[in-house]
């Protein structure tokens, strides 16, 4: 993990396995009690709160009091629990070598991009020492990772996994605590990392991000664009206030969904630009709030004005409430007597837009790749025509082709001369290694296709395929007889993955045949194959 992360592990911490009451304690505190035997919590919707989610979400913490990483003594070793480890072990490395975060401000918004910085970082490693294992490139994972992420995505991938009842029924607030940090903070370190690498992922802890606007617009964090200050509204006079601080843009949006679609809180969120809210309850005992808010433009104040008055429409605001827009400021009271002056004593709260100031100099998060659209493989006079591997092929003599996927095709010729061929895409990192799998793999197959026979090697080279590059051929023969089986493996995409032309002689006459196959095999129009945005976006 130090070399992953590049930052020294002077004090490795020690990881120790604990029981459950231990762990809790650990995880809460001293004054935690676990629950009543047999008694699980309500599924209400006020009723599960962050602790019982942590509970059931954490297997593994770092204790940077006492500098130890804390398992549950049930787990066993595996790779999932591995990761999980890798991911704690850079806690530590930050505790190490890293400025330590001030301490957020009281509003969640505040909380979670904070957070989302340590645990993002966290989560980039894990991905990265992930990625290392399996031998594929880390911007594959990170862009794999950012398929995930969306509402929709993450909400089935947690339904389709075991152990995330209490997550799936916590209210929106919690589930944000418990999944932002690590979803959307993976995805605003990983564009940190892109931009400039672990370097710059250090030198944000210098600067760190200061609302959740930063972290789902991490070209904002870097463009050095901050929060318009906004004073707190006052309660009125006699009113006990409930509570008082920064909405944000995800609580924003987490407010707009109970009354629209998420796509349109969505849409209605962005462009946040700032905000104070007060909530309190009067003298009568009802519960009132006063929000100020301001908005990058008149469109985007605009926007949210209309999403606020669909939350009275819904039963989400109190009827009469007072919601108004002045140039890209926007103002909400609801639950108070109305005043003449209401609005524009919350305009007054709303100060002038600070100027942007870059924190590390003129910084542009590289766009990622993306595919251009092709056409499924298809025969056309007498060759196999692969767009998206970027690959022609002609169809040897006599002989049909079975397209399996985008991925790969086999080629079968039966009469005078009995063969298979084929070409596959290798998703592994083309690393010495890998090349020796894909090779054996292979192999396996065919011995374990002939059964009782020898399949001997008869030795491997280099070879260069015309327009294609530099690869490594391997030949096995099948003892006793002129049957053999040759494979050539021939990284792409800068070694992000590799073609693989395998071809299944009978005898002399087949291999010779399937040799001038191999040859007939030509890169299509495309400088650069289409699959390579998605094996290193």
């Amino acid at each position: 993990m130090s070399l992953i992360r590049g930052l020294p592990n002077t004090r490795p911490a020690p990881i120790q396995f604990v029981d459950e009451g231990r762990f809790r304690r650990g995880l809460f505190g001293d004054g935690y009690t676990p629950p009543s035997a047999g008694k699980p919590p309500a599924f209400g919707a006020q009723a599960i709160e962050l602790h019982d989610v942590l509970g059931e979400q954490t297997i593994a913490y770092y204790d940077s009091r006492l500098h130890s990483i804390f398992l549950r003594d049930d787990l066993r070793w595996n790779d999932d629990v591995v990761d999980v480890v890798a991911h704690e072990i850079t806690h530590s490395l930050q505790a190490q070598n890293l400025p330590k975060l001030a301490a957020a401000n009281d509003s969640l918004d505040a909380h979670l991009a904070r957070d989302s910085l340590l645990e993002g970082d966290a989560m980039m490693v894990m991905l990265a020492y992930s990625s290392h294992r399996q031998r594929v490139p880390v911007r594959r994972s990170l862009a794999r990772a950012a398929a995930m992420v969306g509402d929709v995505a993450l909400e089935r991938f947690l339904k389709a996994n075991k152990g995330n009842e209490l997550l799936l029924a916590a209210p929106p607030a919690v589930r944000a605590r418990v999944t932002f940090p690590y979803m959307r903070g993976l995805m605003f370190v990983g564009d940190l990392w892109r931009t400039g690498g672990f370097d710059l992922v250090n030198r944000a802890y210098s600067a760190p991000p200061t609302t959740t606007e930063h972290i789902l617009h991490p070209q904002k964090y870097l463009a050095g664009e901050v929060a318009v200050p906004v004073r707190t509204p006052v309660a009125p006079s006699g009113a006990s206030e409930v509570i008082s601080a920064t909405m944000g843009e995800l609580s924003t949006r987490m407010l707009l969904e109970r009354c629209m679609p998420a796509a349109d809180a969505q849409r209605a969120a962005e462009g946040w630009g700032g905000d104070a809210f007060t909530v309190f309850r009067s003298a009568a005992g009802r519960s009132a709030v006063l929000w100020a808010t301001t908005w990058d433009t008149e469109a985007d104040a605009e926007e949210f004005l209309a999403a606020l008055r669909r939350l009275e429409s819904c039963g989400e605001s109190t009827a009469g409430a007072l919601a108004e827009r002045t140039g890209q400021r926007v103002v909400y009271a609801s639950g108070v007597e109305p005043r003449a002056d209401q609005a524009a004593e919350l305009l007054a709260l709303i100060e002038a837009r600070p100027e942007s100031r870059p924190p590390f100099g003129p910084l542009t998060i590289p766009p990622q790749r993306r595919p251009p659209a092709t056409r499924p493989p298809f025969i056309s006079g007498g060759a196999y025509v692969n767009e998206y591997l970027g690959l022609v092929a002609a169809v040897p003599p006599g002989g049909t082709a079975d397209i399996g996927s985008s991925t790969s095709v086999a080629f079968r010729l039966e009469g005078a001369v009995t063969a298979l061929a084929g070409i596959e895409l290798s998703e592994l990192l083309a690393v010495p290694e890998t090349v020796d799998e894909v090779h054996g793999a292979l192999r396996d197959i065919v011995a374990d296709a002939i059964g009782r026979r020898a399949l001997d090697y008869a030795g491997g080279r280099d070879v260069y395929l015309d327009a294609l590059g530099h690869g490594i051929e391997r030949t096995w023969y099948v003892r006793g007889t002129g049957a053999g089986l040759v494979v050539t493996v021939l990284p792409v995409c800068g070694g992000a993955g590799s073609f693989v032309f395998w071809r299944f002689f009978a005898d002399a006459a087949g291999r010779a045949l399937l040799d001038s196959w191999l040859a007939s095999i030509k890169p299509t129009a495309w400088s650069v194959p289409p699959v390579c945005a998605v094996l290193d976006p």
